[in-house]
């Protein structure tokens, strides 16, 4: 599972929670990457974009290389197939942004590049759940409150976005629009959540619900069962 959204949207307290969920119901196998492992420190790397571009790419391959040998080394052994314990031993992937996040944040990274990273998560089973939030609500959750709740960093950050809260809004709106635009055609099952009412235990009911093994025995919904929540 993959996690996105634009800052603000709450990927990062979803992820927590899901993650404490899934052990709390006797997942034993946990793979989970959050955002600051994925993406946030190439923010913060000082030198050229497009060397730090190409080594998060690396990153991701290998990221998703390690999850495949995971899921072969499970299978290979007979683990998913254990009548009691094999829900509790399937190796479960919970990812914070990852690739979605080059879209939000503006990496020289083209489309093109991430499109096989995109097939092979899809070949191992891994829903997108798409943290939204209504153009209007944006100011408020995106960049008021974080500017709350965040340190002086965040807050230095925002300043440099624009003039006023509307103008740095307007940002999110922007980066929000190309996330979007990048998964109206990924082939990852979408699962779509509209973050502005702050229900967060709901939110978190429902990602967990998708690894269920009704929905699908390696712990997620089948790319052919995608579901958009508007």
């Amino acid at each position: 599972m993959i996690i996105a959204g634009i800052s603000g949207a709450g990927k990062t307290t979803l992820h927590r929670a899901v993650i404490a969920a899934l052990a709390g119901a006797g997942r034993e196998t946990l793979l989970a990457f959050p955002q600051a492992m994925t993406t946030t420190a190439h923010l913060h790397l000082a030198g050229d974009p497009a060397a730090h571009a190409a080594a998060l790419l690396d990153w991701f391959h290998d990221a998703v290389a390690f999850a495949e040998r995971v899921m072969h080394q499970a299978t290979a052994g007979g683990l998913l197939t254990h009548p009691r314990y094999g829900r509790h031993w399937t190796p479960t992937l919970v990812l914070e942004g990852f690739i979605f996040d080059i879209p939000t944040h503006g990496y020289p990274i083209p489309r093109a590049a991430v499109r096989p990273l995109e097939r092979r998560l899809a070949a191992l089973d891994v829903t997108l759940v798409v943290l939204r939030v209504p153009p209007d609500h944006i100011q408020r959750q995106c960049v008021e409150s974080t500017r709350r709740h965040r340190g002086e960093r965040w807050a230095a950050h925002l300043d440099r976005l624009g003039r006023s809260d509307a103008e740095r809004a307007a940002h999110f709106r922007r980066w929000q629009d190309d996330l979007l635009a990048w998964v109206a055609d990924t082939p990852l099952p979408v699962v779509q959540l509209d973050t502005s009412p702050g229900r967060w235990d709901d939110y978190t009911r429902r990602i967990v619900d998708l690894f269920t093994p009704s929905r699908h025995p390696h712990g997620s919904v089948s790319s052919h069962a995608a579901n958009r929540d508007r």
